[in-house]
């Protein structure tokens, strides 16, 4: 795969493909210990060090409202230019580049911005200034 501004990482969340520009996820690792954020969202799980820098962990699953997270999951720990966030995620499939549209039956939820077809199959593309949106209300309170 030529790795461009197309391309995608894959994960899934409940059995869901989802995927994220390649350019926004800064690293891929394994939980870590996080410690509680007191009085934050169920879907806001914790905070961990990564590489000096304290990350908040939102459980994808609980923000997506389809449960939570499968034990022990992924971490996406997004680039610190854009967010000081790691996602947690069931697990990473690999990449995968952008070949078309997908479906137009997308959730109501504003977290999938579209559909794409990959060379992975259908992905749900993450909406992540949503994300960050609704990471930024939850601190704001």
């Amino acid at each position: 795969m030529n790795v461009t501004s197309r391309g995608f990482i894959v994960f899934a969340v409940k059995g869901e493909r989802y995927g994220l520009p390649l350019r926004v996820v800064a690293e891929v690792r394994e939980p870590s210990r996080s410690v509680p954020v007191p009085r934050a969202p169920e879907f806001l799980c914790g905070a961990m060090n990564a590489h000096g820098r304290l990350v908040a962990i939102l459980d994808l699953a609980r923000l997506l409202g389809c449960g939570k997270t499968t034990s022990p999951g992924t971490f996406l720990v997004l680039d610190h230019s854009i967010a000081n966030l790691a996602l947690w995620v069931d697990g990473v499939e690999g990449f995968a580049a952008e070949e078309g549209e997908g479906s137009a039956d997308l959730p109501d939820n504003g977290f999938i911005a579209r559909e794409v077809q990959s060379d992975r199959g259908v992905l749900k593309l993450l909406a992540l200034d949503n994300v960050l949106k609704k990471m930024e209300e939850v601190f704001k309170q």
